[in-house]
């Protein structure tokens, strides 16, 4: 144990980590249940990683499993791809409504169905981009938060250019005299309660009864 802790410290050397993970890894001054609970959970995934590396190394997989494994990453991405899309079109679908109906842009309770429709599509998109991912098969816990967040962006970067072509390109020839800066202003101001609305909604009601 003395001999690879200080191998460890190379760089990329992984002398000895198997057995200083499992032996040197707990703090034994925690001594609350819920946290040695998330440090059990902590050392898992640190484990779950290493013999993920180390069966990567040591069994590397055939052509036909590689092959497998291409064809399922890359219809698994593009069924992501295809969500991001959808919501971007969705979103740029309901922009061209609240402008091609003036009438109904005026009133109150319609300017809140943009925002309440990209709150919705940011909630639930990363769940089933969640689902999705379970089918794929990943070599490490870290690659897989990599792509989840990878996936998350693009959705949300979808959105947001829907969103600065809906403000500062449509909306802005319809404006009739008003300030764009005070219609952007009160445009993100919906937007940020109706998110705060929902992810409030969704941490009470999915999130905790979920747990």
């Amino acid at each position: 144990m003395a001999h690879s802790f200080g191998e460890s410290y190379r760089v990329g050397s992984t002398s000895g980590i198997h057995a200083i993970t499992v032996f040197c890894s707990w703090d034994y001054k925690v001594t609350q249940k819920r946290a040695s609970r998330l440090q059990q959970d902590n050392i898992r995934t640190r484990l779950k990683e290493l013999l993920a590396e180390w069966q990567l190394r040591h069994s590397p997989r055939s052509v036909c499993g590689r092959l497998r494994q291409a064809a399922v990453l890359g219809l698994v991405w593009l069924l992501c791809l295809g969500t991001a899309l959808g919501c971007a079109v969705a979103v740029h679908v309901f922009s061209e409504f609240m402008i091609q109906s003036p009438e109904a842009a005026g009133q109150e309770a319609v300017l809140l169905v943009l925002p309440l429709v990209v709150g919705l599509l940011n909630l639930g998109a990363p769940y089933l981009c969640r689902v999705l991912a379970a089918l794929e098969p990943h070599d490490s816990p870290v690659l897989e938060v990599y792509v989840a967040i990878c996936r998350n962006l693009i959705l949300k970067l979808a959105i947001l250019g829907t969103l600065c072509y809906h403000w500062l390109g449509r909306r802005v020839g319809v404006l009739q005299g008003q300030c764009w800066e005070d219609f952007v202003g009160q445009e993100l101001y919906r937007f940020l309660v109706m998110d705060f609305v929902l992810m409030l909604l969704d941490t009470l009601f999915g999130e905790l009864v979920w747990r």
